[in-house]
């Protein structure tokens, strides 16, 4: 995909489509606040410039290559992110504790770091090229990341503002754990199914 513009918008749609990562951040954003979720940004930023550059610098060309690999990886974070959606389900019948996030950061790092966006970006839509002509690509792809996330954190505060009564721990945890497993199997599906011959 050449020139910025087009990427942005391809950036800015992908990572504002509903998943894995915005799932949790809405729910974290119910839970927890708008300004108190504001954290998770920082984690899911540092995942997505791990998974991104490795893909697009080191791992790329390899994986690309390799259709056994590209569907093991594929399949790996299908895996992962099915059993997050099964823990952030079975988290609401746990006593809360702390700030009563579906998520810790660290969940919320390795969610992101194997969220499936993060392939489609790194060996899809960033350019190829060395870093210094890739770099206007990823401060856009920076920003894109935090403003989607600013906004599903808003949405479910929103939503926890407007319905409280519907944003109890017990169901802001059954529904993004669902969100999360579901996706994670339309994920790991679809790999399969692209991987068998025509």
């Amino acid at each position: 995909m050449n020139g910025l513009m087009p990427f942005s918008v391809a950036v800015a749609l992908l990572l504002v489509a509903p998943g894995p990562t915005n799932a949790l951040l809405a729910a974290s954003g119910a839970r927890r606040g708008f300004g108190a979720s504001l954290d998770m940004i920082a984690a899911v930023l540092a995942a997505y410039a791990i998974s991104i550059g490795v893909l697009a610098f080191i791992a790329g060309p390899y994986v690309r290559d390799s259709t056994v690999t590209w569907l093991l990886v594929r399949i790996a974070a299908g895996l992962y992110l099915a059993w997050l959606g099964i823990n952030v389900w079975r988290s609401a019948d746990r006593p809360a504790s702390g700030a009563d996030s579906p998520v810790s950061m660290a969940g919320m790092f390795v969610a992101t770091l194997l969220n499936p966006k993060g392939l489609v970006i790194g060996l899809a839509l960033l350019p190829a090229g060395p870093a210094r002509e890739t770099a206007p690509y990823l401060g856009i792809t920076a920003l894109c990341i935090a403003a989607s996330g600013a906004l599903w954190i808003a949405a479910g505060h929103a939503f926890a503002t407007a319905a409280p009564g519907l944003a109890t721990r017990r169901i802001v945890n059954r529904a993004s754990g669902a969100t999360v497993f579901a996706f994670a199997l339309f994920f790991l599906v679809s790999a399969v199914v692209s991987s068998l011959p025509d």
